[in-house]
């Protein structure tokens, strides 16, 4: 497997990222062992960097992957997210950070975490509040990167300046090309690393999807 840098980060990664949140939610039940087996599969064929968050599941997403990555720690890039209340309502404020980071160390039976996002920027706090308790985080030794997921370019920018910005989850592909006119300028200039989730457009560029209502 190839590997790549996020951008000027100095952190390594599998050219292939495993995306793990359907072990858990969104696309139907399911199977726990078929999943275990899926990550135990990813790691052989060397796609070793590993994508979560606390709200897939309920946190079962990441309980799931705990006692597969407690095994293989040292082979694995783990990259999870906070950012959500247990309501599911957007919430970047620090006191959620400092809750949402020791939860998913304990789910994720780790003491550090490689990259932790913040999965959406709250609007109604000042990005400069969110990224600075979380680069508290890195500074207590909890979490090595930063990044956000689906940011603008000027949160990007004001989010970098308080703390570096190793990457920036957003989806990208042929399908969805957002990001392209003014954030990923502001990525490549930074030198911010991109993870493009959903790249084959949620199945709807595979040639697989014959009813277009599924």
């Amino acid at each position: 497997m190839q590997t790549r840098e996020l951008g000027r980060s100095g952190l390594v990664v599998s050219a292939i990222g495993l995306g793990c949140m359907p072990m858990s939610s969104v696309y139907g039940p399911a199977d726990e062992a078929e999943s275990v087996s899926t990550l135990e599969l990813a790691l052989d064929l060397g796609v070793t960097f590993w994508d979560t968050a606390e709200i897939y599941g309920d946190g079962g997403n990441e309980s799931l992957i705990g006692p597969v990555l407690e095994r293989n720690r040292d082979a694995i890039v783990l990259a999870t997210k906070f950012g959500f209340d247990p309501g599911g309502v957007v919430a970047g404020r620090p006191e959620n950070a400092r809750r949402a980071i020791d939860g998913s160390l304990t789910r994720l039976r780790t003491d550090v975490i490689d990259l932790w996002y913040l999965h959406r920027v709250d609007p109604s706090v000042p990005i400069e509040e969110t990224v600075g308790v979380m680069g508290e985080m890195v500074a207590a030794g909890k979490v090595r990167h930063l990044g956000l997921s689906e940011a603008s370019a000027e949160s990007l920018r004001r989010a970098h300046a308080t703390h570096p910005i190793s990457a920036l989850q957003s989806e990208w592909s042929l399908w969805t090309r957002d990001l392209e006119p003014e954030v990923l300028p502001v990525a490549r200039e930074l030198g911010i690393g991109i993870v493009p989730y959903s790249p084959l457009g949620r199945g709807m560029l595979t040639a697989t999807l014959n009813d277009t209502s599924a």
